[in-house]
Formats: structure tokens, C-alpha cells, sequence
């Protein structure tokens, strides 16, 4: 059974090298309407939405899990990823999660916490 969500992403603290590898990472995973870069605190934030389903039995923790790790791997290390994700299918509270630069190793995703407002 699949979930209609609407994905929000924000994404720091990566190498402006590969904002465009992170981009097609991005839309590997989920359909992307739209991208494009703010600055907040004096860093660069590319940010991205679109709207498609979470299927096979994938909760959106390991959705979001699945993301970084592959954003990671294209980034060529750690950097930060929030995502808002909102439930279309009923009136939906929102959830968002932050994950990366904390020191923590890359391929732990144990500590998935949802955002404190960064």
C-alpha cells in the first residue's frame, strides 16, 4: 500500500561542487516539483518539495534514512538534511526530521531525531 506525502527538504552544509549530483540523488528517490537555494545564518541551503507516494513499507523515518545515505554518498561526506513531510491522504499533522554533521558516522542513522527548529 502506498502514502501520498509532500516532502519538504532542506539540505546544508554540503560542497556547492555537487549541488547538481545532489540534485539528481535527490529526484532518484522522489519526485522533486521544484529546487532552489536560500541562505540562512550565512549558509547556503538548498531546499526542494514535490509530492509522491512512500510504498513497499517504508516509513518515512526510513525514507528519510535512505535519503541521507544516499545524498552522503554523492556529497562525499556528512552534511545536514531536514525534511518536512505531510501526509496528504487525511488531515495531516506534519513531522520533520533532521539527520548529519554531528559528528555522527555516516552510515548510523540510529539517532534519527525529529527537528528541534534549526
Amino acid at each position: 500500500m502506498s502514502r501520498e506525502y509532500e516532502m519538504k527538504f532542506t539540505i546544508e552544509d554540503f560542497d556547492p561542487k555537487k549541488e547538481l549530483e545532489i540534485q539528481s540523488a535527490l529526484e532518484e528517490v522522489w519526485n522533486i516539483d521544484h529546487f532552489y537555494k536560500e541562505e540562512a545564518s550565512g549558509k547556503a541551503q538548498l531546499k526542494a518539495y514535490g509530492e509522491c507516494s512512500l510504498s513497499g513499507g517504508e516509513d518515512e523515518e526510513e525514507f528519510i534514512a535512505r535519503v541521507y545515505k544516499a545524498l552522503v554518498k554523492v556529497n562525499g561526506g556528512n552534511l545536514r538534511l531536514g525534511v518536512e513531510a505531510t501526509y496528504l491522504e487525511v488531515t495531516p499533522p506534519s513531522m520533520c526530521h533532521s539527520i548529519g554533521t554531528d559528528g555522527k558516522p555516516e552510515d548510523d542513522t540510529s539517532w534519527l531525531d525529529p527537528c528541534t527548529g534549526w
